[in-house]
């Protein structure tokens, strides 16, 4: 029973010398070489002078919104592409892996069967097999390939190994309009590349609606 207590009391001990050394270090002055009043780089006589005019803002807006809700607006196959160019950039991805079959999350090379069930999954010889509008309803991941498993290159050269992904090719905000053109074998992957939860399919009448909404 002495025992136990000596050790608590220990480690109440410790505890309060810890608690007074860092109180201690919170009361010290902190000072700065420079100036951090950030007002002073302001000149006084153009201080409420707005940067752009009313005009010009609503005009940017305008230009933005016409960007933001394209993927709704354009053809079939997009502003200039055809269904046949779209396989033959896919046709591409592929080779590019192919002969790069990459490591993956454990660094031993991936066998030549996974990368087999990826492509098969992609059905490109059937694309378009869909003709959609719809919106992100999570941050969705664009990637060459369509799948979640990752695509490391050589772990002994700098930027080429973990956490360097190479299928990951960039991403979509959540309530971002897309277009869709192909949907996955397996039913969890859109064209271009993203993981199909993250989709929401919506009715005319909500898109309409999501687009004369105040912003």
């Amino acid at each position: 029973m002495k025992k136990i207590l000596f050790l608590t009391f220990g480690v109440l001990i410790t505890t309060n010398i810890f608690a007074q050394r860092a109180s201690c270090d919170l009361i010290q002055p902190i000072t700065f070489a420079e100036n951090q009043n950030i007002y002073r780089f302001v000149a006084k006589q153009t201080a409420y002078k707005p940067l752009i005019s009313a005009r010009k803002q609503t005009k940017y807006k305008k230009n933005f919104f016409q960007h933001f809700f394209s993927p709704w607006k354009i053809s079939r196959f997009g502003f200039t592409k055809s269904a046949a160019s779209y396989r033959k950039d896919q046709a591409a991805n592929i080779n590019r892996f192919r002969h790069n079959l990459g490591r993956g999350e454990n660094y031993q090379l991936n066998p030549r069967s996974w990368f087999n069930e990826i492509v098969a999954n992609m059905d490109i010889l059937k694309f378009p097999n869909i003709n959609r509008n719809a919106i992100t309803v999570h941050n969705a991941a664009l990637r060459y390939m369509p799948t979640t498993d990752p695509h490391f290159d050589n772990p002994h050269i700098a930027g080429q190994g973990y956490p360097f992904d190479d299928f990951q090719k960039s991403m979509l905000m959540v309530g971002t309009p897309i277009h869709i053109y192909q949907i996955s074998k397996q039913g969890d992957c859109a064209f271009v590349w993203f993981i199909q939860m993250v989709v929401s399919r919506w009715v005319m009448g909500l898109v309409r609606h999501y687009q004369l909404m105040t912003y």
